[in-house]
């Protein structure tokens, strides 16, 4: 989850109290994982569950989405950081000999 906070659109639009973006990932340890879900609340939010529908269909990667040029600043930059951020932990984790088998992330 990406909270408007963090959402640089979100801020400069004054809008970051009533804004987040959430997804639902497969069960995929590493950066390969899907996205197979996710939820967009805000005054822009149509913008964005676009991408993520379009994603979903067709079976796009995390770590795809993270290294797809978006424009900035949109929420939809919110998207590809919190994506990012996402493959980026799941690498990391990956590569631990005393990984966890769950991976929690949260932005808030």
């Amino acid at each position: 989850r990406k909270h408007g906070t963090h959402i640089d659109r979100a801020v400069c639009d004054d809008e970051n109290e009533t804004t987040y973006i959430e997804l639902i990932l497969s069960d995929g340890k590493s950066k390969a994982a899907k996205i197979i879900g996710g939820t967009c609340v805000g005054p822009r939010a149509g913008e964005t569950i676009c991408e993520i529908a379009l994603v979903i269909n067709n079976k796009i990667t995390l770590e795809y989405v993270a290294d797809t040029i978006h424009p900035y600043p949109t929420n939809g930059f919110g998207l590809q950081q919190l994506c990012s951020e996402e493959a980026t932990k799941r690498f990391v984790n990956s590569n631990r000999k005393d990984s966890k088998t769950t991976v929690e992330f949260r932005i808030q």
